[in-house]
């Protein structure tokens, strides 16, 4: 199955979707990372490989693209080919859509499904890291990280 790598334009900053979840509101054991470093992006998936995790990971270096995934608009309105996460994994400061407003647009459009976020960040900022968790992120890690650690807790986290 082939899934966009990037966008190269972003009109509106928001799609505009109410996300129906029925009769899908099961996440799958899909991972979602959304970073806009391909060396993050590569990095991440080398550690599931290295940790052994078997999961399908999608990834996306646009916010916009992954909410468009999240909300099963555009080219993603299928389910059963695009099946909701089991944990999404976004990177705090990106341009145009940040990690907070897709932890928003998670949290607001999708409130009946308990997807655990992760920020990965190379941010410090306590602020940061309190809006963060204020918006509904399960998960705040400062890069560099761990494999092992990192893979133990995608783990811990998609078992609920």
């Amino acid at each position: 199955m082939h899934y966009p790598a990037h966008v190269t334009s972003v009109p509106n900053p928001l799609p505009d979707t109410t996300a129906s979840l029925s009769p899908f509101a099961e996440a799958s054991g899909l991972i979602l990372i959304v970073d806009d470093d391909p060396q993050a992006l590569k990095a991440i998936r080398s550690d599931l490989a290295s940790a052994q995790m078997t999961n399908q990971v999608i990834s996306f270096s646009s916010g916009r693209e992954a909410m468009d995934y999240l909300g099963g608009t555009g080219q993603f309105k299928d389910r059963y080919a695009f099946p909701l996460p089991g944990l999404l994994v976004v990177d705090w400061r990106m341009p145009l859509i940040s990690g907070l407003e897709i932890i928003n647009f998670v949290r607001s459009k999708l409130k009946s499904l308990a997807l655990p976020i992760v920020v990965l960040t190379a941010s410090t900022d306590l602020d940061d890291m309190r809006e963060a968790y204020n918006a509904g992120a399960t998960s705040y890690l400062v890069k560099p990280l761990s494999t092992y650690n990192v893979a133990k807790m995608f783990a811990v986290l998609m078992a609920g």
